[in-house]
């Protein structure tokens, strides 16, 4: 991920944490722009982008996560689609093979994923037991190269202490990482 996007999607996070009043008064270095995307979500926490290159967000305070569509390409969500609802604490979010991950604050979920509709359907379980700790219910995830899923444990009980990245096999041969990311149309 090049800088000016990891500036980009850090500068968007912060937007969509705080809304438009707050992002008023965000600086950033010459040659950068900071423009909101989306605005009074409550409580975004984490990003994800779905094959289709559709925003995602996690509202962990409302239990679930939203697609931020911008069809015409014009810097700004056109629509707020709940994707999934009634979640404990989402936060982290991918996408592989044409599922949706979405990490709670005690599991791991994947969905089917359609892209084309913005829809989630048959969800399961994948990672059971992560260990609730105190403040620490955050849950990031992203897929390596060797097709395993990693999952930060920020809180207690993996050994005792936390702070620690699990991995996951979820009986994925590691393939071309591409294959099918465009979910199902």
């Amino acid at each position: 991920m090049s800088s000016i996007t990891t500036w980009r999607l850090a500068a968007l996070l912060v937007l969509l944490s705080f809304g438009l009043a707050d992002a008023q008064e965000i600086t950033v270095p010459a040659g950068f722009r900071i423009d909101v995307f989306a605005e009074k979500l409550g409580g975004a926490r984490a990003l994800a982008v779905d094959p289709n290159g559709v925003l995602f967000v996690s509202i962990s305070a409302q239990g679930r996560v939203v697609a931020l569509p911008d069809p015409r390409g014009v810097g700004r969500a056109s629509d707020v689609v709940t994707v999934v609802k009634d979640l404990d604490l989402p936060h982290g979010m991918a996408f592989r093979r044409g599922y949706l991950y979405i990490a709670e604050t005690g599991r791991i979920v994947r969905y089917r994923y359609h892209a084309k509709t913005q829809t989630a359907v048959e969800p399961t379980v994948v990672v059971a037991g992560l260990p609730y700790g105190a403040h620490h219910w955050t849950r990031a995830i992203a897929f390596g190269r060797d097709g395993k899923l990693y999952i930060s444990n920020n809180g207690f009980g993996f050994p005792p202490g936390g702070g620690q990245i699990v991995r996951a096999d979820l009986g994925e041969a590691p393939g071309d990482e591409h294959e099918d990311e465009q979910g199902d149309q």
